[in-house]
């Protein structure tokens, strides 16, 4: 069996002192490779310089996340996006927040720079991580409207994974474990699954997370399913690398 954590952010700086240890105990676990989302200028370069020390195991996508988009010099990242556009799988993360960003000031901005990079990911025909919270509808007709291969990353929401899914978005689940997550593997294809951990976060008791627990997300999967492991394991995964086209 292979597995691939298709969303995890190594360039954080919980994994500074010890990043290649992660990195040797996810391919002990098993894991083909690991997909490292970008959501800044500084973290984009980070992601970059980690691939360049992983051939053939990191693979990276670069974007600017509605986190970061109002302080974000958007040319700047678009332009790194660019010029290291043949080197990376996928445009992310980006899309909306707006559970945290309240005025329409801030939502506006999030707006302008997620279309700049969907723009971008139609441009070089690169597939799109998207992340989003509290704006949905808006999140999808977004993605519909430049028509781009799309994954919503950490599905937690059953509305909005079933709203997706029926567009034929890739719906991408996380290791944690919760009962809205499991409404999301239950109502979703598994041909149209993948799994991640979002690593350093959502893990338990706010324990670190690494790419090494994804495993846990395929195991869940094929209990909901009521798939061996190993069946699971071989769908997911080629969900994933086809996805990304890796």
């Amino acid at each position: 069996m292979e597995f691939i954590d298709a969303h995890c952010h190594l360039e954080h700086p919980r994994f500074d002192a010890d990043v290649g240890q992660v990195i040797q105990c996810a391919k002990n676990a098993g894991l083909a490779k690991v997909v490292d989302a970008g959501s800044n200028l500084l973290n984009n370069r980070k992601i970059l310089s980690l691939r360049e020390k992983n051939p053939g195991f990191l693979e990276c996508v670069l974007g600017c996340s509605p986190h970061d988009a109002n302080k974000a010099d958007v040319e700047a990242e678009l332009s790194l996006v660019k010029q290291n556009s043949g080197g990376i799988v996928g445009i992310g993360e980006i899309g909306l927040e707006y559970h945290y960003f309240k005025t329409e000031g801030e939502r506006g901005r999030q707006i302008e720079v997620f279309e700049a990079f969907l723009n971008l990911a139609q441009e070089l025909n690169k597939p799109a991580v998207i992340h989003s919270r509290e704006a949905g509808d808006l999140t999808v007709k977004l993605c519909e409207k430049y028509g781009v291969k799309t994954l919503m990353h950490c599905s937690l929401d059953p509305k909005l994974a079933l709203a997706a899914s029926e567009k034929g978005f890739t719906i991408s689940v996380p290791a944690l474990k919760s009962s809205s997550k499991s409404k999301v593997i239950k109502n979703t294809p598994i041909e149209q699954l993948v799994c991640e951990t979002d690593s350093p976060f959502l893990w338990r008791q706010g324990e670190r997370n690494e790419p090494a627990n994804v495993i846990s997300a395929y195991a869940q999967v094929a209990q909901i399913k009521g798939l061996e492991i190993e069946e699971a394991a071989q769908q997911l995964t080629l969900n994933a690398k086809a996805f990304y086209n890796i």
